[in-house]
């Protein structure tokens, strides 16, 4: 069986047998990039190449596991900037460089199957212009202004560190920002129930008020008619005598 496996891995590696499907990924110099799997190892071999060369493998019951230079001595193009995930057999780089750019496959093999991906990485430079740092001490907000005129057919979105934050579409109907933290969320949640309990009770006492005094307002109102009623009343001449 290990034969068989290594006959048909030699075959689709070399001979191009087997399609694979292209992802393209763009990314800035510097940034954090995973190029995803979305599978789980179990025990399955993932191998991962770069422009042809062995840059990771990972065995399925994680008895071996290298990544660059300890895949192929004495290279060195990703030291300590690659991350593979145990459990998918992602592969994280760390740092991107220009010099990144180029053909990442994916190979993994089963039992039953041989599947192959690949993903066309471009790295931009970024410029000095192209940069803007700013130093806030720690509790003090910030504010990081784009500096462009968005279309409304466009989507801005905010990363950190490779991880979106804020997305805005383009008529600002869908702003979703970074989940908050699960307790803070009931907390909010139950501040804002305990508002919206003290507004109602309010305006349910100003309603109460208001028709304890308009009652009170119609009384008196029906008192002083029936005053004037009586003082405008005929006077009985037989009680003058």
């Amino acid at each position: 069986m290990a034969i068989l496996l290594l006959f048909f891995w030699v075959l689709s590696h070399h001979a191009g047998f087997f399609s694979a499907a292209i992802v393209r990924v763009s990314v800035l110099e510097g940034d954090v990039v995973t190029l995803h799997t979305y599978v789980e190892t179990n025990q399955q071999y993932i191998i991962w190449y770069f422009n042809d060369i062995r840059i990771a493998k990972l065995n399925g019951d994680l008895r071996k596991i290298c990544t660059d230079v300890e895949c192929n001595e004495g290279t060195e193009r990703f030291r300590d900037r690659l991350g593979l995930d145990h459990q998918t057999g992602s592969l994280t780089i760390t740092d991107i460089r220009t010099t990144d750019s180029g053909l990442y496959q994916l190979q993994i093999i089963s039992s039953n199957s041989i599947s192959k991906k690949i993903f066309n990485v471009t790295v931009y430079s970024v410029t000095a212009s192209e940069q803007d740092e700013k130093s806030v001490k720690e509790g003090e907000s910030v504010t990081l202004d784009p500096g462009l005129v968005r279309q409304p057919n466009e989507v801005m979105t905010w990363y950190y560190k490779d991880i979106p934050i804020a997305e805005i579409t383009g008529y600002l109907s869908n702003v979703c920002k970074d989940v908050p933290d699960s307790s803070r969320s009931s907390a909010a949640t139950a501040g804002i129930a305990v508002t919206v309990i003290l507004l109602l009770a309010a305006c349910a006492a100003v309603v109460i008020y208001y028709r304890n005094d308009q009652e009170k307002r119609e009384d008196n109102r029906m008192q002083n008619i029936g005053q004037v009623n009586q003082n405008d009343a005929p006077v009985n001449k037989e009680s003058l005598l």
